[in-house]
């Protein structure tokens, strides 16, 4: 299957084939039961053991996954190969552009080792081929076969458990000490501290994050604002802040970063970039963005007399016209507190219980904050 559409930035192509992702977890359990497949075959088996790779690209992927850092001494104990076969095997490997070594320290006599981003891809395609060759020896009990071929929105459940393995920076960050993050205490980061191993792997450096709630987090910007050196390197920072924080000098512009680097813009929408923009200047990179949406019963505002509200005022006596408890109608459905809820959840939902909604329309062009 090809891309239908032309690409849309310039590290796009139009000849590149979509395949469906393979996940870490996925590819986790491959690895486990290589190892344990052999183990098995050559205890079972009049198997003559000697020169294999297969060890050393299982136990260099095993670690990649799990957020460890793999060093010849750990690859070669883990071969089970002499030392010398051992080392010969892992130059050939190296040679052939599957693996990636890293210089630890500044003066490059320690490094670390990873996959490259080549061997990875060859490891999903593995695992695709895997699991179709071991569906067809293993058939699932009745009753409890699963839909692996089910697809929904372009993307198989059995691929979504978890994300696919991230290749790594081929030199770590060029940082000192630790990279340190302020965040938001939502979900979305929460997930990012999650994964804080792996990403440690990728960057090659120490990653140190503090999360707060939403309003000890803007409390947390100006404190650090009024510091002689940042605590931090990255802050996320709320969307309706920015015009602030920017207009007191509280940020850098990071126009001349994003030059320097090769992000490429246009994979961001271009109304989520503008909202990190103020005056012209590039002030942050776009994380998350939510669409928020007024929705509404098309036919009770009319029998009301009533015409769609485009201010939170209007909003407010729009839903007192349309309560009406006897008839089992509410006003309005609003997850509305202090704090996040009120700032992150315009989802506004006029409409009686039972009925269709009919009418749908943007909050962000409707609703003036």
């Amino acid at each position: 299957m090809y891309y239908r559409n032309k690409p849309e930035g310039p590290y796009e192509t139009e000849d590149r084939r979509w395949q469906p992702e393979v996940s870490s977890k996925e590819i986790s359990k491959l690895l486990d039961f290589i190892d344990q497949f052999q183990s098995e075959a050559e205890l079972s088996l009049s198997l003559k053991t000697g020169y294999s790779e297969m060890r050393i690209l299982t136990e260099l992927m095993r670690n990649h996954i799990s957020g460890k850092l793999s060093t010849s001494s750990s690859l070669v104990w883990a071969s089970g190969m002499s030392y010398g076969t051992a080392k010969r095997a892992l130059a050939n490997i190296e040679k052939r552009g599957l693996i990636i070594r890293r210089p630890k320290t500044p003066t490059g006599k320690s490094f670390s080792l990873h996959p490259s981003l080549k061997l990875i891809q060859e490891w999903q395609e593995f695992t695709r081929r895997a699991r179709t060759l071991v569906g067809g020896i293993a058939e699932p009990v009745d009753g409890l076969k699963k839909h692996h071929n089910e697809y929904y929105f372009g993307s198989s459940y059995i691929g979504s458990n978890t994300l696919p393995p991230l290749s790594v920076y081929n030199s770590k960050l060029p940082i000192r000490g630790e990279l340190r993050l302020l965040v938001h205490a939502d979900p979305t980061f929460m997930a990012m501290h999650a994964l804080r191993k792996q990403l440690e792997t990728v960057f090659g450096v120490r990653i140190w994050s503090r999360a707060l709630s939403i309003d000890r987090l803007r409390e947390e910007i100006l404190n650090n604002a009024n510091a002689r050196v940042s605590r931090y390197d990255i802050i996320a920072c709320d969307l309706p802040w920015f015009g602030e924080m920017a207009e007191a000098g509280r940020f850098l512009p990071v126009d001349s970063f994003v030059t320097a680097s090769d992000l490429d813009l246009s994979d961001f929408h271009a109304v989520a970039l503008a909202s990190t923009r103020y005056k012209g200047r590039q002030y942050g990179i776009p994380v998350q963005t939510t669409p928020e949406l007024l929705v509404c019963r098309r036919d009770l505002l009319e029998e009301k007399g009533l015409k769609p509200p485009s201010t939170i005022s209007e909003t407010i006596a729009t839903a007192k016209a349309l309560h009406d408890p006897y008839r089992g109608v509410a006003g309005i459905a609003w997850n509305a507190a202090r704090g996040t809820p009120l700032g992150h959840s315009f989802l506004f939902i006029i409409a009686a219980l039972g009925q269709p909604v009919l009418d749908l329309r943007k909050t962000m062009g409707g609703i003036r904050l």
